[in-house]
């Protein structure tokens, strides 16, 4: 990406699922966890379907997708709206359906305005 030099750098990660962790020699049980907490570099901003250290429900009923993808179908077509704009929007009805159970969250280096997915 770096040779390319974009203006900014999206990524989209529906991937808070829970996994196990393997059993430990000290304590001998599993646990659940949810991804680490990541920092976006310069350019870059990082949306989630829930904060670090958080699982999620794996799927929304009726669709193949988890609820964060869901909603990021619905909105990310929508021409000419920031992309933080999307992202709060998805957040929102993600926050709506789940009963404020999951809350998607972003971390972002991106000084620039008007990022639009989809120009008019």
């Amino acid at each position: 990406m770096s040779a390319k030099q974009p203006r900014v750098v999206i990524f989209l990660l529906d991937c808070c699922r829970e996994y196990w962790l393997p059993k430990t020699r000290r304590s001998g049980d599993q646990s659940v966890v949810g991804l680490h907490e990541m920092k976006a570099p310069s350019g870059t901003i990082i949306a989630f379907a829930c904060a670090a250290g958080e699982t999620i429900s794996d799927r929304s009923s009726g669709t193949e997708n988890g609820i964060f993808t869901k909603y990021l179908l619905k909105h990310i077509t929508t021409p000419d709206i920031d992309i933080d704009i999307i992202l709060r929007r998805v957040a929102k009805d993600v926050g709506k359906e789940t009963s404020n159970k999951q809350e998607p969250f972003r971390v972002s280096s991106i000084r620039e305005e008007n990022i639009c997915v989809v120009p008019s």
